[in-house]
């Protein structure tokens, strides 16, 4: 199980740094790390939409390094159903942001709405 984890996490890095151009992708109901989510906010610059639904290992650290990326600034599209994800974590990939999911996991506060609402126009 331990090598499993090793092998997605060098996986996604992979994927991340040799395939920069990448605008889409979707790891729902994977053991995604905060490892794999910081590689693709640092080298995925034209990431635009990235769904994690149902990913119990996704939650504030792996939230935290993906904004801290320049791949970050295109996202408009996020999906973290069912993820472990606080609001204070979310508000960091507010700015670009036009669509999210975030049923079952929390309530994003108003300014968050707002500003994705803003996002929109």
């Amino acid at each position: 199980l331990i090598l499993k984890k090793a092998h997605l996490d060098m996986g996604i890095t992979g994927i991340a740094e040799k395939c920069s151009h990448l605008s889409r992708l979707e790891l729902s109901f994977t053991e995604v790390s905060s490892y794999s989510l910081q590689a693709l906010g640092r080298h995925c610059t034209s990431l635009r939409h990235l769904v994690l639904s149902s990913c119990p290992k996704v939650n504030d650290d792996g939230i935290e390094a993906l904004a801290a990326g320049p791949g970050c600034r295109n996202l408009v599209s996020l999906s973290v159903s069912n993820c472990d994800v606080s609001e204070e974590a979310f508000g960091k990939l507010c700015s670009s942001l036009k669509w999210l999911d975030s049923s079952f996991s929390y309530n994003p506060r108003r300014w968050c709405v707002k500003q994705i609402y803003f996002n929109l126009f």
